[in-house]
């Protein structure tokens, strides 16, 4: 009892297990894995092996216009688009329908070069500029980091997680 108690428990997020998502490409699970002391206070993806990881941040929401907000963001737009507006492509070909909720994506710079930059460049802007952060705290926009996993794995300590969970950020993986 006392050796298992001196390992903390550790997590991996399994592709293509579990439960899928209508916002991923692939499904992602949960599983315990034997105690390492190393890996403590730790999650590990264990997706991917040779090329870069991509990372952006995303707002949501059903109705708002998301655009005065977007301009309070230090960040480039990649795309926005405002409930019931026409549907297109992100090459500007037109789609059927229009969309259900209002969108916008900004693209992080290419520096950032891990998942752990990229929480705590989100939590720099928004310490920063404290009216922006209640702004979108106090609203029910919803909030991602998206992360596609072309590269190695990454690692999220604690601090990152508590990170997403004080600013109520969500986090999407492809």
């Amino acid at each position: 009892m006392r050796e298992k108690a001196r390992f903390a428990r550790t997590w991996a997020l399994v592709p293509g297990i579990g439960q899928a998502s209508a916002q991923m490409g692939g499904s992602l699970r949960a599983i315990q894995m034997g105690g390492q002391s190393i890996m403590a206070q730790r999650i590990l993806f264990s997706i991917g092996e040779s090329m870069s990881n991509h990372y952006s941040f995303k707002l949501k929401h059903p109705t708002a216009d998301l655009s005065e907000i977007a301009k309070k963001i230090s960040l480039s737009v990649t795309r926005i688009w405002h409930f019931n507006d026409p549907r297109f492509t992100p090459d500007g070909v037109p789609l059927p329908g229009s969309y259900r909720n209002s969108y916008c994506i900004f693209k992080l710079p290419e520096k950032i070069g891990s998942l752990t930059e990229a929480i705590n460049l989100i939590q720099e802007i928004l310490l920063k500029n404290p009216e922006l952060a209640n702004e979108i705290l106090s609203s029910s926009i919803e909030k991602s980091i998206y992360c596609t996993l072309d590269g190695e794995g990454e690692f999220l300590g604690a601090t990152e997680l508590k990170i997403l969970c004080d600013f109520d950020i969500n986090l999407e993986m492809d």
